[in-house]
């Protein structure tokens, strides 16, 4: 995955940045999606990437913030869902970015395979929330739904309420 920022003129600005999963420099990046935090200049780039584990079929959601001039901001964040199972490797995927409050945090919901044991496979929906220097802040939320577990939950979408850091995912 690259990221290149150019001006109202379409000429570049900055230098290319290539983005790729955490430990894995040979593996495929998938799925790039860039998102503007408000009007700060400000932006979230998030991708789907191996994540070294050696399995083909085992995707990380990755994300990075950059700032106003085009430049990384922290270091890059690894999500995966919930696995009880260390040794089933499973598949995030559908990463989305909103900004929250006023103070430059945002969220990234995604969806995973959240495979619990055997062959038993389900899907769910999570979040995370991000500070606005590109830490994560608290835990990951699992969103599930409410009276079906081991169920399809996938496709999200998410929105920010207000200023006070408020949001809403539907699914």
């Amino acid at each position: 995955v690259y990221v290149q920022k150019f001006d109202s003129h379409g000429d570049p600005t900055g230098a290319e940045i290539k983005l790729e999963a955490t430990g894995n420099t040979t593996g495929d990046d998938l799925n790039p999606y860039v998102t503007q935090l408000e009007n700060s200049g400000e932006y979230i780039v998030t991708w789907e990437g191996r994540d070294g584990t050696g399995n083909s079929k085992d995707f990380s959601i990755y994300v990075q913030k950059f700032n106003m001039d085009g430049e990384a901001v922290g270091t890059t964040a690894k999500l995966e869902a919930i696995v009880t199972d260390n040794s089933i490797l499973g598949v995030d995927s559908g990463a989305k970015v909103t900004g929250v409050g006023h103070d430059g945090d945002y969220i990234v919901s995604w969806f995973g395979n959240e495979r619990t044991s055997g062959t038993s496979v389900s899907y769910n929906v999570y979040a995370q929330r991000f500070n606005a220097d590109g830490t994560k802040n608290g835990s990951q939320i699992s969103i599930e739904g409410m009276t079906v577990s081991d169920a399809y939950d996938r496709y999200q979408n998410i929105i920010s309420m207000g200023n006070d850091g408020d949001f809403v995912v539907v699914y």
